[in-house]
């Protein structure tokens, strides 16, 4: 029997290794194809995700109401501009993601509520949250409004 012949009978994996080895180029294309699929997958949902962000902005800024939306830890996660032009709200109010209670504690602060024990107020505000509500008030310019709170599953709400 040839050296060759003796090395080509062995058992010990080494034919198995090479198999394997002379497949990887094969696994890694698929590895790669498939790493490809997926990020165009990802980027074609950022671009749908997007797309849908703007259109739901667009229709938020064409109302005429002011529109906020508050998250079930009750902070502020998306308005309209009107809702911060009808209420008078600096600019900064916005920047923050400001809790449900520090509009009201703001608001309160500057009179909109009348004259009231302010933690009361906030309180009752804070009460009817869970339920679908709606009531009237006047500003302190006179002007008056028409509030409906909507709670939202997770427990955050809509006020227009």
């Amino acid at each position: 029997m040839t050296y060759q012949q003796k090395i080509g009978k062995r058992d010990d994996g080494l034919e198995e290794r090479v198999q394997n080895i002379e497949a990887q180029p094969n696994e890694d294309a698929e590895k790669a194809s498939r790493q490809a699929a997926l990020s165009r997958a990802l980027k074609h949902l950022g671009a749908t995700v997007a797309r849908r962000e703007a259109e739901l902005q667009a229709t938020l800024e064409n109302m005429d109401e002011g529109v906020a939306m508050y998250d079930g830890d009750h902070r502020l996660v998306t308005w309209n501009h009107r809702f911060r032009e009808m209420l008078d709200l600096p600019v900064e109010f916005f920047e923050h993601g400001h809790t449900f209670v520090e509009y009201l504690r703001f608001m309160g602060e500057r009179g909109e509520f009348g004259d009231v024990d302010l933690e009361a107020a906030i309180k009752e505000r804070l009460a009817v949250l869970s339920t679908k509500h709606s009531f009237e008030r006047q500003r302190p310019d006179g002007t008056w409004l028409k509030v409906y709170r909507n709670p939202i599953e997770g427990g955050g709400f809509i006020s227009i």
